[in-house]
């Protein structure tokens, strides 16, 4: 393209680093309300220039500063803006998870379901909990009585309130008495026996019989096999894992009871945040200023890191950045990867029940070697990629 002579700057304290990146920041529009500016990064950090001549003032969030510095002495970036947000990335910063892990102790709380009431059968819940590092057992057991009456003088009337009631009241009486918490929290509704352990103690194990059958109870614990059995009541911010019938991990997933029901969630002990700090942070155009700052990028909110793991481009630089499809396209190395549709800032599955077409896109360019994509044009609907060597095309049908 022809060079144009647009204007001369007035300002003395203009001095652009040779080893800076310009960038043309220009919202379209009518000439006559259009806005660009010139944006010049460097380590030095952004000098912002109107078309004629001024400069536009731009100010830095926490640690903004830092991730433009991070690398050799002349680093280089990937510009991109989309409508008011300027993506800019540092080709020499590794993105990276946050160390912090979720914390859920699945042996927090535990449910015993108990499905039906029988005359002259023995309910007994064998419980195990360790609190301040002592470890207490407790078999808590009742026996109904038997069905034997005249038409005068009827058998008593059988019910769950009163069986879950007897054996709820004798784990409460225990956990105050003999282990020696006031704060354990034992409920019984109709059909259920619920147990939480205040912070210091845990459930070690629950193992629930009846003499009639077995299957007249059920211990709801870590895992379940079917969702089916979840309980329609339980402890708030219980956690467990769904397994499936079969043997395989990569349909497991997990839900938690908060607010009434119970809803998907991620696994305990996973890695669930991105390292804003070594991502591409945003210039946002504020009207008479920018703003530079990191972006605030998604959380995974569901599964583990088998069936939703960390996004393929971590632990390698960012070197491109475009939009395609109402999409965040990021490339690394050789990895092309897409935001959920329409949201941006997110890279991770938000259920993993179903494969969603909204859900992120993660795609290899397959060549001898590793090449390294940097660009990437939009042409004809689709997106034609460069690298170093060579050439791609992302072609898709109707649906991305």
């Amino acid at each position: 393209p022809p060079l144009k002579f647009i204007s001369q700057s007035s300002s003395s304290s203009v001095a652009l680093l040779t080893h800076g990146q310009t960038h043309l920041v220009d919202r379209g529009g009518a000439d006559a309300v259009r806005e660009r500016c010139f944006i010049h990064v460097s380590k030095s950090g952004i000098i912002a220039i109107r078309p004629n001549g001024s400069l536009k003032q731009v100010s830095y969030g926490s640690g903004a500063s830092s991730y433009l510095q991070a690398g050799s002495a002349t680093p280089t970036y990937a510009i991109t803006t989309i409508a008011d947000h300027t993506f800019i990335s540092n080709c020499e910063v590794k993105p990276r998870m946050n160390t912090s892990t979720t914390y859920f102790d699945t042996r927090q709380h535990c449910v015993v379901a108990i499905k039906q009431a029988v005359y002259d059968c023995t309910y007994n819940i064998e419980l195990t909990v360790v609190y301040n590092g002592m470890t207490y057992r407790l078999t808590a057991s009742y026996r109904t009585p038997p069905n034997i009456g005249t038409g005068d003088n009827p058998p008593p009337t059988l019910s769950l309130r009163d069986i879950t009631g007897i054996l709820g009241a004798q784990i409460s009486q225990w956990l105050r008495l003999d282990v020696g918490t006031e704060d354990a929290v034992v409920r019984t509704p109709d059909g259920y026996i619920m147990v939480s352990m205040p912070n210091g103690g845990y459930i070690n194990s629950v193992q629930a019989s009846a003499s009639y059958s077995n299957t007249l109870m059920k211990v709801i614990f870590s895992t379940l096999q079917d969702a089916a059995d979840l309980p329609p009541d339980a402890p708030p911010g219980m956690l467990i894992k769904i397994t499936g019938a079969d043997f395989s991990e990569d349909n497991d997933y997990y839900v938690k009871f908060e607010n009434g029901r119970w809803v998907e969630t991620i696994g305990f002990s996973q890695q669930f945040s991105i390292n804003a700090s070594t991502m591409p942070h945003i210039l946002v155009d504020m009207g008479s200023y920018f703003e530079f700052k990191k972006a605030s990028w998604a959380q995974n909110k569901v599964g583990d890191a088998r069936t939703n793991p960390p996004p393929e481009f971590l632990n390698n630089p960012i070197t491109g950045i475009f939009q395609y499809r109402n999409r965040l396209g990021l490339m690394s190395g050789d990895i092309v990867a897409l935001s959920e549709a329409a949201e941006f800032f997110n890279f991770f599955r938000t259920t993993v029940l179903v494969l969603k077409d909204s859900d992120p896109i993660f795609i290899t360019a397959s060549i001898s070697g590793a090449p390294t994509l940097r660009h990437a044009v939009t042409f004809n609907e689709d997106i034609i990629l460069f690298s170093d060597r060579a050439q791609y095309r992302l072609v898709a049908p109707d649906i991305l």
